[in-house]
């Protein structure tokens, strides 16, 4: 599932179009709205509750990153939700990153990544034991209060606290 493209993330469009070629089953590939509002989740904005169902269903999710090679909100949605996630190589510094090859795929090309969908799509074992990987290494790493604690560290290193 791809939110919409524009100048600022040119690359959505030839993935997702490679992915519609793939002709993958049981795939949900484009935009996708619709659905109640998810009034006990705050999406800014984004209040598309067939999109949470879908991705609470899904077992791997493409993050095809955001504007100027960003990961966007489905990078993180995704370990959230348990998916095992195939992201663009991640170009943000981030506090407890996620391990290539151990809770997540990173690729480079449309050809990887088609590789490694074949490869998850017929190892369930390979597929559950990193969706699980990641998911723990989230809960512990990256959770609102994991963050906060992480600033107040750092602030208390460089002596600003």
């Amino acid at each position: 599932m791809f939110g919409p493209h524009d100048d600022t993330k040119p690359w959505r469009s030839e993935i997702q179009t490679c992915l519609e070629e793939a002709k993958i089953p049981d795939s949900v590939i484009g935009s996708f709205y619709g659905g109640d509002p998810a009034v006990t989740i705050d999406t800014g904005g984004r209040d598309h509750s067939h999109y949470y169902d879908i991705l609470t269903r899904s077992k791997i999710s493409v993050d095809a990153h955001g504007a100027y090679e960003c990961n966007c909100a489905r990078y993180w949605e995704s370990l959230a939700n348990g998916c095992v996630l195939l992201t663009r190589k991640n170009l943000i510094e981030m506090p407890y990153p996620y391990v290539d090859t151990k809770d997540m795929y990173e690729f480079e090309t449309n050809s990887e990544l088609l590789a490694l969908i074949d490869l998850l799509l017929n190892d369930d074992q390979r597929r559950t034991k990193m969706a699980e990987s990641a998911y723990r290494h989230t809960k512990v790493n990256h959770t609102t209060r994991a963050r906060a604690e992480y600033l107040f560290y750092v602030a208390e290193l460089e002596g600003l606290l």
